[in-house]
């Protein structure tokens, strides 16, 4: 099985992450990412990315927990596994063309990041969702994760600010209720959701 394909789809790019059960990115899954990236055609042949996952369980889950014992083994792990998500992120970064997270499943940890960073859209019929990083060992969550992509994504969250206001958390909370009700009611032909999966392989009609 490999763990990262890329198919063109005329004028699109659609990388698909398949490790299951949830996705998560371990160090095969980011060096498939990057690899994928440097396969694919120059603008204007393409004129945008399409980052997905496989099953409908999770888009992208955070760092894959079976490699954890080795980073306790060896910590010079851990610093290659931050270095090896900073490079996708910037691969991601320096594309000429736009990429669009399909999200079709649980947005988890890093996945999140990833989601956020690019334009995410719901896969039509299928839910999202999202959670914050969780720190393994210790028993407790962490708010000051050590991710790169954890960081960008929070920056990301502080720039409106929406939250820190007076009765910020309900304004949040109701924002994302009416956006997801007119992403239901938006018809494709207008740009909603569908439009935007619409023609990637394993999403179309769905």
């Amino acid at each position: 099985m490999t763990a990262v394909t890329t198919t063109i789809d005329g004028a699109i790019a659609v990388i698909r992450v398949d490790n299951p059960p949830v996705n998560a990115l371990s160090d095969v899954v980011l060096d498939g990412i990057v690899a994928a990236l440097g396969s694919i055609p120059p603008s204007p042949e393409v004129r945008a990315v399409v980052l997905t996952g496989t099953g409908k369980k999770a888009f992208l889950a955070g760092a894959d927990l079976s490699e954890f014992g080795a980073m306790v083994d060896s910590p010079g792990r851990i610093g290659d596994h931050v270095a090896r998500t900073r490079r996708v992120l910037d691969e991601l970064a320096r594309l000429d063309v736009p990429v669009i997270a399909a999200v079709q499943g649980l947005a988890l940890g890093g996945g999140l990041e990833f989601a956020a960073r690019h334009g995410a859209r719901p896969v039509p019929g299928r839910g999202a969702d999202h959670d914050r990083p969780v720190a393994v060992g210790g028993g407790g969550r962490r708010t000051g994760p050590g991710d790169p992509g954890h960081q960008r994504r929070d920056r990301l969250r502080r720039s409106h600010r929406l939250g820190q206001r007076p009765g910020g958390r309900a304004r949040r909370r109701r924002a994302s209720g009416e956006a997801r009700r007119a992403n239901r009611r938006r018809p494709v032909a207008s740009g909603g959701a569908g439009a935007r999966t619409a023609g990637v392989p394993g999403h179309a009609g769905q």
